[in-house]
């Protein structure tokens, strides 16, 4: 399963809940010449879990945000109310408390998740 569609097609023989790596997303939209935004319009609310890190679209890299990327900027319109959210980034401890602390501001979460 690698987009929407996928989903669908899943959902007529398994009753489950998604799991949404934004990362992943992103390489398989690029992949596949899908429209990322499009997509993840129609996923991220249908998951309650959410894994959360960044690349070039092309290779899983699981690099951190920036408070002036685009993809921090888009995450900034969805709702994250009631989902588990996933830091998938490798980096040394600090930098993923900063990368915490950076996506608690930026996407308005207000308890730990």
């Amino acid at each position: 399963m690698t987009d929407y569609q996928g989903y669908l097609e899943l959902q007529q023989y398994l009753n489950f809940n998604l799991l949404l790596d934004v990362a992943h997303l992103k390489v398989s939209c690029n992949s596949l010449g899908l429209n990322f935004d499009e997509q993840l319009d129609k996923l991220l609310p249908l998951s309650n879990y959410v894994h959360l890190s960044d690349n070039d679209g092309k290779h899983d890299q699981n690099q951190g945000f920036t408070q002036d990327g685009e993809l921090l900027h888009k995450l900034k319109k969805y709702d994250f109310t009631g989902k588990t959210i996933t830091l998938e980034i490798y980096h040394q401890v600090e930098t993923i408390q900063e990368q915490y602390q950076l996506i608690k501001q930026e996407l308005g979460l207000t308890h730990d998740s």
